[in-house]
């Protein structure tokens, strides 16, 4: 289905060039480029949570329950009603009606402000390398990384939205990793790894990138760490696919990797390669401050099947 493009309001037109950044440290850039700051953990979460929402709206009742709910349920109202004073004053006069009241709903005014995972998520699905590059460098930080509200259901809703996110940046990485040539397609297929470094797929992208850029030597070593991780972790073998991968790449043939379009072919932008680098860094580090906890979390499982029938296994989590 197709979206017919929606014409703003004067009040949308008037307010278009907020900038919303949730990943990492929470930021709000008004129309002017200037930083508006908004003080509350509560308010920045009630921002966050309106933006993520289907329809960018969300009822008083959720809003309460979310971000009060160890408290009684006119309490709870009456928070929000004191926190959304706090927050219009804050946005300005230039962000005043950033946020609409409707019914028991609130909605905050997309047309007027960009979200930076938003802007992500629809770039993981281009087919454009210079729009895949441009959000790659974005994808910096947790979601709202800063901000801990010690509320059960608004944890919940967070662990959500940072499974959700999951998906798209894995989807935006592995694309680039399919588009890209050289040392770029090595930084996009490397990242990969870093996000899940069990996952078999990611790791033969990097042994084909790495082959591909003439690395053979790298491309057999980087077998050896995924043949001892997977005995480590799961006490498996490689699969037979990256097994023979393995065979290939040893006897100097390698497979057919993904061509980029000639038009993609000129040599990348340093600073990309850097920020690349940087992001495969910062998710290795978190890893291993992970693996060092020598904790468990069970977090919510997406369908990334496209079969209809495996939702069984994700609802019943």
């Amino acid at each position: 289905m197709s979206i017919a493009p929606r014409k703003m309001s004067g009040r949308e037109e008037a307010l278009v060039g907020f900038r919303l950044s949730l990943l990492g440290e929470f930021a709000l850039l008004a129309p002017g480029g200037h930083v508006v700051a908004i003080t509350g953990k509560k308010n920045r979460a009630l921002l966050a949570v309106l933006a993520l929402s289907p329809g960018q709206t969300m009822t008083r009742e959720r809003l309460s329950s979310l971000l009060w709910g160890d408290r009684g349920e006119e309490q709870a109202r009456n928070s929000l009603r004191q926190s959304l004073a706090v927050l219009r004053k804050e946005l300005g006069p230039d962000g005043s009606k950033l946020i609409l009241s409707h019914d028991e709903a609130l909605t905050l005014q997309m047309g007027a402000t960009a979200v930076d995972i938003l802007d992500i998520a629809a770039a993981s699905l281009s087919n454009d390398a210079a729009i895949l590059r441009a959000a790659a460098t974005r994808c910096r930080g947790d979601l709202l990384a800063g901000i801990v509200i010690h509320e059960e259901s608004f944890e919940e809703w967070l662990a959500v939205e940072r499974s959700g996110f999951g998906v798209s940046r894995f989807r935006l990485f592995e694309r680039l990793a399919e588009l890209e040539t050289g040392q770029a397609r090595v930084a996009a297929a490397q990242h990969l790894v870093d996000l899940d470094p069990l996952r078999e797929s990611s790791q033969r992208l990097l042994m084909q990138a790495f082959h591909d850029a003439g690395e053979n030597a790298l491309a057999l070593k980087q077998y050896e760490r995924c043949r001892d991780l997977l005995r480590r972790e799961l006490d498996i073998e490689p699969a037979k696919e990256t097994q023979d991968l393995r065979e290939r790449i040893s006897e100097g043939a390698g497979v057919s990797g993904t061509s980029a379009p000639a038009a993609e072919k000129a040599n990348p932008d340093p600073l990309y390669l850097n920020a690349l680098a940087s992001l495969g860094q910062t998710v290795r580090s978190k890893v291993m401050a992970t693996r060092a906890k020598d904790s468990i979390a069970v977090l919510p499982f997406i369908n990334m099947s496209g079969e209809p029938e495996q939702e069984v296994f994700t609802d019943g989590l």
